[in-house]
């Protein structure tokens, strides 16, 4: 099992996600955890997706989660690749999420 890599800094919690296989993503309650260990409040919310190759609901529950917790100005996923962003697209959290595409 890979951790959840969080660092917080003045206003913006960072929160690096393992591949969707592993078990730290794959309960319900990831989302929940993080934000009773972190309550924020932050200004921006930072989602590092690069070791997603894809994603699921439970995932994706946990994005929209941490957004209205925090109640941020902004929230990013970043090194999103092109099957996460069509499932994104999908669901239209490309309209709630800022995101920045895998090169």
């Amino acid at each position: 099992m890979t951790a959840i890599y969080i660092r917080v800094d003045v206003g913006v919690i960072f929160i690096r996600l393992p591949a969707i296989d592993d078990e730290s993503v794959s309960r319900d309650d990831w989302a929940q955890e993080i934000c009773n260990q972190y309550p924020g409040p932050y200004d921006r919310i930072i989602l590092d997706l690069n070791a997603m190759q894809s994603v699921n609901s439970i995932v994706c529950a946990g994005f929209i989660h941490l957004y209205k917790h925090y109640q941020s100005n902004e929230a990013v996923l970043v090194n999103v690749n092109k099957n996460v962003k069509s499932i994104l697209h999908t669901l239209q959290l490309d309209q709630v999420f800022n995101i920045e595409y895998k090169a």
